[in-house]
């Protein structure tokens, strides 16, 4: 089943107790995805709910990094490389964590949900690895909430083999399930820059492959071919790929080896060079392409991934069901035909359950952040309509904005001046914590007479936290988040076309954007007793082509209001019962 559903309405919960329920009727077990942390936490915190009222047995799973005592570590929590940093430990004995985990007698089966918490208490008590913990416990539990990357990736075979549970025996859920096409391409993409290329040129003397394998590379790493803005490889004979794809492995195994063996990170760039080939081996002609860009002067190789069915048809196909459930996942016809879910599929539109007195939605004329309409003027008039907004409620109001360029042409404009409420301002270059410090701070005003919140489509504000009750009580979207132009969206536009009769552009460019708007929209309403109200402050929401890509919870209450000072302040002051200032 593919269901789009209101935000707010309680979507996690209601899925969990339907699947569980079916789950025990067919004795199946239920695989339960994400795709990020603060989403671990709050499917952990309402099957602890549900636990209160049924027994279950249920897992959080988290990644080695996340749970790693060792923070002091070098290379640490710094993406792949520390994850080849711990996998040298471990191969040359020198993780004392994980040596001892092997010396347990026995785990004790923690109650009910297994979070993090008593992991890392159990963990530091017994003093051994909390991620071999966790993996021991994947046989017995009847639920495991994991990231998408643990079935949509290589991990798959390793990850059920370790559940002892085939795809036939599982039910799925995928959360948040708009994110998923583009977590699966953004974790095929692979580039290689032309100083790694001279480094894998060296490294390939000292270990030089077969020759069928070494005149693969070769045409990968002579820069001759780095034509922009893609390569093209000479088609490879069927008959070749096996004994290619079987040397790759070979050469990844031996380099792995030994370089753990000398205690160092398995990954170098000859390791990515034969990655990149192995895709290229493995993938069917046209569902990637190969493209050459350029970074500081210099040239790069680009594996891009185009069609995700690559990794996901199969899943669909062989899973006893699913269901896919998002709050912007519309059309979703596309979203099936994207992840190759075609058999048995079902789709659901759950219907607003918010009354006009809940939920207003509207749409400023003559306002947008075309590239052309980017002047001092247009700036000046956004901040005047935000300014108002902010007068008319005495309320938490966000403001996300299409990109950090319109976000500084508002303060630019004098949106700090303008406010006379406290403002919170996303800057790109803040850490985690100051990000999160800067969204408490925000919350705080809630009940003070409010703030404002200024961030961006896409970031940490406006998709990486909950505004539940009085928090945001108003979402401003400024602008139509629009990507810009690139050689990656040139090519998944042209892929988009052939596989949905000529829309390429529209689901490469367009509806990314909408979709972005709509998370962002939807962060004024979380739960059924909120009452929220969205401002799309550019005309382009109204238009034929935008509507019909925002869901329906938003689309049907939109209304388009005039032009002219006072305006929205009536509007707003009505709905949230405020008399006008």
């Amino acid at each position: 089943m593919v269901a789009e559903a209101p935000s707010g309405i309680g979507k996690t919960s209601a899925v969990l107790s339907g699947v569980l329920a079916a789950a025990i009727a067919r004795r199946l077990r239920v695989l339960y995805l994400v795709r990020t942390h603060k989403q671990l936490d709050r499917v952990a915190s309402e099957l602890a709910k549900l636990s209160n009222k049924h027994p279950l047995k249920a897992l959080i799973f988290r990644g080695r990094l996340s749970l790693c005592p060792y923070l002091d570590l070098p290379l640490l929590h710094q993406g792949p490389s520390s994850l080849d940093y711990c996998m040298a430990l471990r191969a040359t004995g020198k993780c004392s964590l994980y040596e001892r985990f092997f010396d347990l007698e026995h785990l004790p089966r923690p109650g009910k949900v297994l979070d993090v918490q008593w992991l890392l208490e159990f963990s530091q008590r017994a003093s051994v690895c909390p991620y071999e913990v966790l993996r021991a416990y994947l046989h017995s539990s009847e639920i495991v909430v994991a990231n998408y990357l643990h079935l949509f990736s290589e991990l798959k075979e390793t990850f059920l083999e370790r559940m002892g549970t085939p795809l036939g025996k599982l039910i799925l859920v995928i959360d948040e399930a708009h994110n998923l096409p583009e977590t699966l391409r953004e974790a095929y993409s692979l580039e290689l820059s032309e100083e790694e290329v001279r480094w894998c040129h060296e490294e390939l003397k000292k270990i030089p492959p077969p020759r069928m394998l070494s005149n693969f590379l070769e045409q990968f790493i002579d820069l001759k071919r780095w034509q922009f803005p893609r390569m093209v490889i000479d088609p490879l004979h069927e008959t070749a790929r096996s004994g290619i794809l079987k040397s790759i492995e070979g050469m990844i195994s031996q380099i792995t080896s030994m370089r753990l063996a000398l205690g160092l990170p398995p990954t170098t760039p000859l390791v990515k060079l034969l990655l990149l080939a192995k895709l290229v081996v493995l993938l069917p002609k046209g569902s990637w392409s190969l493209l050459i860009k350029s970074s500081n002067g210099k040239r790069v190789l680009k594996f891009l991934l185009l069609d995700v069915r690559a990794f996901s048809r199969e899943i669909f196909h062989c899973i006893a069901s699913s269901i896919s459930i998002s709050g912007t996942l519309s059309p979703l016809e596309v979203y099936a035909e994207l992840l190759g879910i075609s058999n048995r599929r079902r789709f659901l539109h759950v219907p607003s359950p918010y009354s006009p007195s809940q939920l207003l939605v509207l749409t400023c004329k003559a306002v947008t952040t075309r590239y052309p309409k980017r002047t001092t003027g247009n700036y000046r008039k956004m901040v005047l309509k935000i300014s108002e907004i902010s007068r008319a409620v005495p309320l938490n109001i966000g403001v996300f904005c299409a990109s950090y360029e319109v976000l500084q042409g508002l303060l630019d404009a004098g949106l700090q001046h303008a406010l006379e409420k406290p403002l919170f301002i996303e800057n790109p270059k803040s850490g985690r914590g100051e990000l999160d410090e800067a969204i408490e701070g925000f919350k705080r005003c809630a009940d003070r007479g409010g703030a404002v919140l200024l961030g961006v489509l896409g970031g940490r504000f406006s998709e990486g936290a909950d505004f539940p009750g009085k928090e945001m009580s108003v979402s401003v979207i400024v602008g139509v988040p629009y990507a810009k132009p690139s050689p990656e969206l040139e090519e998944l536009e042209a892929f988009y076309s052939s596989l949905l009769g000529g829309r390429g552009r529209a689901f490469a460019y367009l509806l990314p954007a909408v979709r972005r708007a709509a998370q962002a929209a939807g962060r004024t309403i979380r739960s059924l007793h909120d009452r929220g109200a969205i401002v799309l402050m550019d005309y382009r929401y109204a238009s034929p082509r935008c509507r019909r890509l925002l869901p329906s919870w938003i689309s049907s209450r939109m209304r388009v209001v005039e032009d002219a000072p006072g305006v929205l302040a009536k509007e707003l002051s009505f709905f949230f019962g405020v008399p006008p200032s």
